[in-house]
């Protein structure tokens, strides 16, 4: 990069060292170089051996002068590289003011204001680039305590001159000539873009990949506000270069998930229902196919969940058998709500394929399972607008998670609910996807990672690169089983088949770890999970809120089943429960260890379970995440997030 690195060609400037007597002010008043006669005493030819008392004022003179000369010459080089940095910084605002509108241009669609606002913010990183890289700069950076900050100010600059000409520009040109407006228009996708898109910013990777490496290649700074911008710039990097890897893995295969050349895929929606919760997420009380051909996108009528007909059952495991079905009323296996119990999404998506093909598809096969909640439709619908209940009640980004988990079941008659349910949900999905091309881009985006961070989000495909794609985003849900990458788990399921689960709150707190002589890592887990039901609520629920399970003690009575997985590898040891009414014992699932139980909670009554995780020797130091269920009220910002590092 150009300007940015420094070859010297010779010693750094310094001052040569003047001794002490050179120094020294002259012990009389008289001009140097004449004596007290007027005469030029080194020119008299008497006494040539005696001691020359004023060569060293002549000597000091020269000095002086040289001083006085050097002086100067930084006082006019100083003001050189003040004026210089006065005209960088000038265009450092330009970038910084052209840089901050991208971002509403971007949500408006507007790529020619895109493709103009990346050559503006690249024309003034040129001028910034050009100007660090003159001599004063270079002799600046050789400058004692600040010439570390010079040189991290002109990395940056360089940096910033490379990826605004080398990528953002091409990228915003690119996006103009598709035009990134009509990027979703009118419920489609332009396929076209995309690829476009997908082109682009692979062709740019190669150019954000170095400048990031030269992020991180910048030595130490002393000024403050230089470090921060280092550090902050360093963040970034690792961000992107995140963001680009993952986006490079993906984009060659968006074109065929997106029905591009006439294809057409299908794939099943599940409409989560966290008030009665399963493993993996809600129970999905609700499903319909979406299709998409050429980027266009219909949605088929949401129906309730479906059942194997003729008491058939899909084969199960007998680990399957023992965790999500024995000893209990358990439909896993035959019933679409029950495959959710497994905390494998992979498995879980393939047998709601199965019995979607069996019981509404007519032996449909579709090409990938899309599973969300009412917490990340909401935040959806807060971006694309809401939609209607028959009664008139409006369900939007505000009110969608509490109306489609809890008022529904109070105020409408139970033979009413499961069909109001499936109404609401391919209303909000048909909203969706009918104003997507009209929302926020930036803000579905967002919307989306945090959806797939707090697991409300999960993704399959039968197609194995695709589904490698899955992975990638962190939407896959597969359970863990590499031991070089530690994930324990905490899953419920529910078990009163009720829709009770509104009022759970659930608190998990990872502990610092201990690290062992054989490499794993040892963290003390807590779990703490409270009915909050009032004794009132309890009084006035109705029963297909409250539940049907005769293992219940009470109306407001919770009954689960508690599921602590270890990592890979790892294990899990001196479980201590205190409250609630729960026994534990061991079994074993993919490989993995499992501690499981039933576990009741009467209206106000909490449960602490305590225990120790250790990881396997394979993990070298990495830290644990911690995979939760996601309930109706802990959305991850308490720690009970579905990927939750240490505290």
């Amino acid at each position: 990069m150009a300007g940015k690195h420094f070859k010297a060609s010779g010693p750094s400037p310094s001052k040569a060292p003047v001794s002490r007597a050179r120094r020294q002010a002259p012990t009389t008043s008289i001009p140097y170089g004449i004596n007290s006669t007027g005469a030029n005493p080194y020119t008299s030819s008497s006494n040539t051996n005696a001691p020359r008392p004023h060569k060293g004022k002549r000597i000091a003179l020269i000095v002086v002068g040289v001083l006085l000369a050097l002086i100067v010459v930084c006082g006019v080089s100083g003001f050189m590289l003040y004026s210089s940095a006065q005209r960088v910084m000038a265009d450092a605002q330009i970038v910084m003011d052209t840089g901050s509108g991208m971002t509403e241009r971007l949500k408006q669609g507007d790529s020619q204001g895109l493709a103009q606002d990346a050559q503006t913010i690249a024309d003034a990183a040129g001028r910034m680039n050009d100007e660090v890289s003159s001599p004063l700069w270079t002799v600046a950076s050789f400058m004692p305590v600040v010439g570390g900050d010079v040189r991290a100010a002109v990395e940056l600059v360089g940096v910033l001159d490379d990826v605004s000409s080398g990528a953002i520009v091409p990228i915003t040109n690119d996006l103009a000539s598709a035009d990134i407006g009509k990027l979703i228009d009118n419920g489609a996708i332009n396929v076209n873009a995309i690829s476009t898109l997908a082109t682009s910013v692979s062709n740019a990777s190669s150019v954000i990949e170095q400048a990031c490496i030269d992020v991180e290649a910048i030595g130490p700074t002393n000024i403050p506000q230089v470090t921060e911008l280092v550090n902050t710039a360093k963040t970034a990097c690792s961000s992107i270069d995140t963001g680009i890897d993952a986006f490079n893995k993906i984009a060659p295969y968006l074109p065929q998930m997106l029905g591009a050349n006439g294809q057409t895929r299908n794939y099943l929606l599940m409409a989560e229902n966290n008030v009665e919760l399963r493993a993996t997420g809600g129970g999905p009380g609700s499903w319909g196919v979406l299709s998409v051909t050429d980027g266009k996108m219909s949605l088929g009528q949401f129906v309730s969940s479906g059942t194997l007909p003729n008491g058939e059952t899909l084969p199960i495991s007998t680990e399957e058998d023992t965790l999500f079905k024995a000893g209990t009323s358990s439909h896993f296996g035959s019933v679409s709500i029950d495959s959710f119990m497994t905390p494998d999404f992979v498995r879980a998506a393939q047998m709601s394929r199965d019995i979607w093909a069996s019981t509404y598809g007519n032996g449909q096969q579709v090409d990938g399972v899309i599973a969300i909640d009412p917490v990340f439709l909401q935040s959806v619908l807060a971006l694309t607008g809401g939609t209607t209940l028959p009664d008139g009640t409006q369900v939007n980004g505000d009110n969608a998670a509490q109306v489609l988990m809890h008022d529904v079941y109070w105020n409408y008659p139970v033979d009413q609910q499961d069909a109001i349910f499936s109404a609401v949900a391919s209303s909000a999905f048909s909203q969706v996807f009918g104003d997507i091309g009209g929302a926020d881009i930036t803000g579905l985006l967002t919307a989306m990672q945090e959806g797939i961070e707090q697991g409300r989000v999960l993704i399959w495909f039968a197609n194995p690169d695709e589904e490698a794609v899955a992975e990638s985003l962190g939407a896959s849900g597969e359970l863990p089983t590499d031991p070089a990458i530690p994930v324990a788990g905490i899953y419920l399921n529910n078990y009163s088949y009720s829709k009770i689960d509104w009022y759970l709150d659930m608190q998990t707190q990872v502990g610092q770890p201990v690290d062992n002589s054989d490499g794993s890592r040892s963290y003390q887990i807590t779990v703490t999970l409270s009915n909050t039901m009032t004794a009132e609520e309890e009084a006035t629920a109705p029963q297909y809120v409250s539940g049907y399970a005769t293992a219940k003690r009470s109306v407001g009575d919770m009954v689960f089943r508690l599921y602590l997985y270890a990592p890979a590898g790892g294990s899990i040891s001196g479980q201590s429960i205190s409250g609630g009414d729960l026994s534990l014992q061991d079994a074993s699932h993919n490989g993995l260890q499992v501690s499981f139980g039933q576990l009741r909670l009467l209206p106000g009554e909490t449960c602490t379970v305590t225990y120790t995780v250790t990881t396997s020797p394979e993990a070298a130091g990495a830290d644990l995440a911690l995979r939760v269920t996601p309930t109706a009220q802990n959305n991850g910002s308490n720690g009970a997030s579905p990927v939750a590092t240490t505290a």
